[in-house]
């Protein structure tokens, strides 16, 4: 079995080598492909080797060189958005499901740009500035809270990481 593998792993070898190959059989039985004549042997004509040429690569201005805004276009702001509350697996005890969300933007935001507070990937509020907020209701279970910046057009300029946090309701025992 092993020389069937092997035997069938030389031939796309062979065929880079020539155009013609050769096919010996041993009498053991054994299958020899070659591109070397041999004495007795079977000629076999093998295929073209398939070849891609790739198209050349798009143009990019050389490193260092900075595009030039154009008048009309607003400046793009890189903006680095983060949740620090609730914090990575934190856990809420609350009888009205209200959380507390705290959000830190820098640089501070531009005019027309507002962040946006994702729970379990559905916006929960809007705000103009970053700062400390109240989503409510978040109800029992695993959720997730996350943070972007969007511009005037609603476009994301940038998105937080995702924290995964816990709400339980507070019970009464009963008698």
């Amino acid at each position: 079995m092993n020389r069937w593998a092997v035997l069938l792993l030389l031939i796309p070898v062979l065929a880079f080598a020539a155009e013609t190959g050769y096919r010996v059989v041993h009498p053991d039985g054994t299958v020899e492909f070659t591109d070397q004549q041999p004495p007795a042997g079977e000629a076999i004509q093998l295929d073209e080797v398939q070849t891609f040429s790739a198209p050349p690569p798009p143009r990019t201005p050389p490193t260092g060189a900075a595009p030039h805004p154009k008048a009309s276009e607003p400046q793009r702001l890189d903006y680095t958005v983060s949740i620090l509350r609730p914090q990575p697996e934190e856990t809420f005890w609350t009888a009205d499901f209200t959380i507390p969300v705290t959000v830190s933007v820098a640089p501070s935001l531009a005019t027309g740009h507002r962040v946006v507070v994702l729970v379990d990937g559905q916006q929960a509020l809007v705000a103009e500035a970053a700062g400390s907020y109240t989503v409510q209701p978040v109800y029992r279970g695993a959720h997730q809270v996350s943070a972007q910046v969007l511009d005037a057009n609603g476009v994301p300029l940038a998105t937080s990481e995702a924290n995964t946090f816990y709400v339980h309701k507070h019970t009464v025992p009963r008698p």
